[in-house]
């Protein structure tokens, strides 16, 4: 009797411990701006499962942007959000080098800085210098247009990726949301 009240015991105990770290993670995704596509300026995800959204002063650059332009014969897109709020600057991107993009398509975040790809970024600007996280052919992600309304120049998307520094440091970025409207 008192074996299988034991069990009873840790069974029950398993089930707290589990349900409260779902009551966690989703406590954190409910942090996140909702999907909208509106144009409304929203931008957030998770790295490494804790809430990123963009704050802080905008003054030396904005904390939050996005750009979608025609250069020299190709696309590029640009969405960047700061988190300024300490002497730390963090930061993420999505970009597209000579990509059209359209609505309702999937871009691989791939390699930065090769014609006709997308690739993601997530920096860290210290004193000491900048540390660098990229996404690779190895290190993909992905990055969808919800909506892109090139009249109103709205873009809303979802994103999520990995990405590695030069030591080998992983950095998983999900959740990614944002509703802009971009400049050209």
């Amino acid at each position: 009797m008192k074996y299988r009240l034991l069990i009873l015991v840790i069974c029950f105990s398993f089930i707290i411990v589990i349900a409260s770290r779902c009551k966690k993670d989703k406590g954190a995704i409910e942090q996140l701006p909702p999907e909208t596509q509106t144009g409304a300026g929203t931008f957030g995800c998770l790295i490494d499962g804790i809430v990123f959204k963009p704050k802080g002063d905008p003054f030396g650059g904005p904390i939050l942007s996005c750009a979608y332009q025609y250069i020299n014969g190709g696309y590029y897109f640009q969405l960047k959000a700061s988190d300024k709020s300490s002497p730390t600057i963090f930061s993420i991107g999505i970009f597209t080098d000579s990509l059209k993009i359209e609505e309702g398509l999937m871009y691989s975040l791939q390699n930065k800085n090769m014609t006709g790809e997308a690739y993601g970024t997530y920096l860290i600007s210290e004193i000491q210098g900048l540390n660098a996280y990229l996404t690779s052919t190895i290190n993909a992600g992905e990055f969808k247009v919800k909506k892109l309304d090139e009249t109103n120049r709205i873009i809303s998307g979802t994103f999520w990726f990995n990405a590695f520094n030069s030591s080998g440091e992983k950095v998983q970025v999900s959740e990614g949301r944002f509703d802009m409207k971009y400049t050209l």
